[in-house]
């Protein structure tokens, strides 16, 4: 009698053990915009020095965490237009504001569009 009553146990639970399983998978279907998600990465961001997307450890300069580089405007690349009035092609706008005027875009020879 208490080999039978085991064998019952034993296919009881594997029942549940089934019925669990496929609640959870179909909980897991009809739910998955609650798993997928954007991932955080912690003292990630943009380096002043060079505009890289860096960690902090990597970053000797000002470090803007959580920012990408193309989302800083000093990290905008452009003219810089010099006291001499030379254009120094793929500047970035922090290396320029030193050195000269800065331009992020040439429309033509004759015209520049100022940042």
């Amino acid at each position: 009698m208490k080999t039978e009553n085991k064998k019952f146990y034993e296919v009881l639970l594997g029942i549940l053990l089934i019925i669990i399983a496929v609640l959870s998978v179909q909980l897991i279907i009809n739910n998955k915009e609650l798993i997928i998600g954007k991932v955080a990465y912690a003292n990630i961001g943009c380096c002043d020095l060079n505009c890289q997307d860096t960690s902090l450890n990597n970053c000797p300069n000002n470090f803007n965490p959580g920012k990408k580089c193309n989302e800083l405007p000093q990290c905008n690349i452009g003219c810089c237009v010099d006291f001499e009035d030379y254009c120094l092609d793929n500047y970035l706008k922090s290396n320029c504001d030193n050195k000269g005027m800065f331009h992020s875009t040439i429309v033509n020879a004759n015209s520049i569009q100022t940042f």
